[in-house]
């Protein structure tokens, strides 16, 4: 996960995509 300089929302969203 890119969690270094990327927003909450768009973590979270690309999170649930990578999850599914």
């Amino acid at each position: 996960m890119h969690v270094l300089s990327t927003p909450p929302a768009f973590v979270l969203s690309q999170d649930q995509t990578l999850r599914k």
